[in-house]
C-alpha cells in the first residue's frame, strides 16, 4: 500500500523561499544537487491535495544535468505520484533501447528500475509530455506565461532523444493524496 502523510525531507523544493511562484531559470535542490531548471509547471489538474512536502514542490521540472549535459525532466504522474527521466541522444549507445533490455552487467540502477522507454512524445500536450521544453517553440512557465524557447534546429537535439524513466509510485513510496 503507498504510503501518504507527513513530509519524508526529501522533496524538491527552491533553494531559496519566494513568496510568488518561481520563475525560470529556477535553482532547485533536489537530493544533494542544486539544479538550474530550464522549466518549471504547475499542472493542476496533477496537483495532490492535502498538507505535505508536495505542497510546494512543481509538477514538471526539466533541466540539463550540468556534468553529464543530459535533458532530464521530473513530471507528476495522474497518479500524483513523481516519475523522473533522462534523455540520450542517437549517438548514444543505449539509444532506442526498452527499458527491459538494458544489459544488466552495465550496472544501471534506477527507483525500482527503469519502466519507460520512448522517443519524444511530440502529440501530448507540453505540460504533460515527455520530452524536453525546447522540443517545441514555447513553453509555459509556473506563472502561465509563454516564454520563447527554442527550436529543434537550434541545438536542442530533443526530438531525436530516447528517453528512459522510473516512476515513484511503487508500494513502499511516500505518496500524496491524489
Amino acid at each position: 500500500m503507498p504510503k501518504s502523510g507527513p513530509a519524508s525531507g526529501r522533496s524538491l523544493v527552491p533553494s531559496e523561499r519566494r513568496s510568488g511562484p518561481p520563475a525560470v531559470p529556477q535553482r532547485l535542490v533536489l537530493g544533494d544537487h542544486e539544479i538550474n531548471a530550464d522549466e518549471i509547471l504547475q499542472i493542476p489538474e496533477r496537483r495532490p491535495y492535502g498538507e505535505g512536502a508536495w505542497r510546494h514542490e512543481p509538477d514538471r521540472i526539466a533541466w540539463r544535468d550540468a556534468s553529464s549535459e543530459y535533458h532530464c525532466l521530473i513530471l507528476r504522474q495522474p497518479s500524483r505520484a513523481l516519475a523522473g527521466y533522462v534523455a540520450v541522444g542517437p549517438e548514444h549507445p543505449l539509444w532506442g533501447y526498452l527499458a527491459d533490455a538494458i544489459p544488466t552487467e552495465l550496472g544501471l540502477t534506477a527507483h525500482r528500475g527503469l519502466n519507460y522507454s520512448a522517443t519524444c512524445q511530440k502529440n501530448d500536450p507540453p505540460a504533460v509530455r515527455v520530452c524536453h521544453p525546447y522540443d517545441y517553440t514555447r513553453f509555459r512557465t509556473v506563472e502561465q506565461q509563454f516564454v520563447p524557447g527554442r527550436k529543434d534546429s537550434e541545438g536542442s537535439g530533443a526530438s531525436d532523444a530516447w528517453w528512459f524513466g522510473f516512476a515513484c509510485e511503487h508500494a513502499s513510496d511516500f505518496l500524496p493524496r491524489g
